[in-house]
């Protein structure tokens, strides 16, 4: 049988029923499924388009911050 080999990728943690976050997890990928590495950066393709789908999500956030607060006189 061949041996599998896995990468993590991730981390997550579940909440108490009193809302405490318990303690965190490991996420685990198969490497194969992980895609390859990206010399320039040592991240695998996966996590280059998880951190850019992020930056996205971030950014857009930001730019409604600073318009609203632009829009509503205050000085950012």
């Amino acid at each position: 049988m061949k041996k599998e080999v896995y990468q993590q990728v991730g981390q997550f943690a579940l909440r108490s029923p009193g809302g405490e976050f318990l303690p965190a997890v490991p996420l685990f990928a198969l490497k194969k499924d992980a895609g390859e590495i990206n010399p320039q950066t040592g991240r695998s393709v996966g996590e280059e388009i998880a951190l850019t789908d992020v930056t996205k999500l971030f950014a857009g956030a930001h730019r409604q911050y600073v318009h609203g607060n632009k829009k509503a006189g205050v000085k950012v």
